[in-house]
């Protein structure tokens, strides 16, 4: 999945961000993430898709796989 990052990808996210701007699409294209494994058959609700992006996004960086900064209330992963 880090692969997506490494042609210079950047995913930026926020608390105050509405869960549709971070839509499944953009984000499996952008970051490389068309194999994710789901578990249901049933399309998840995009605030569900925000929260799961943003929670793969933090362990990637806690794992140091991807950079975090934060510009003007946003965080902005990268590799």
């Amino acid at each position: 999945m880090v692969k997506g990052f490494e042609g210079g990808v950047a995913v930026q996210t926020a608390d105050s961000m509405p869960s549709e701007r971070v839509h499944a699409s953009r984000w499996r294209r952008d970051a490389g993430a068309a194999g994710t494994p789901r578990r249901s058959s049933a399309p998840p609700s995009r605030p569900a898709v925000a929260a799961a992006v943003e929670f793969v996004l933090e362990g990637l960086h806690l794992t140091k796989k991807l950079n975090k900064d934060m510009q003007a209330g946003q965080f902005r992963y990268r590799v």
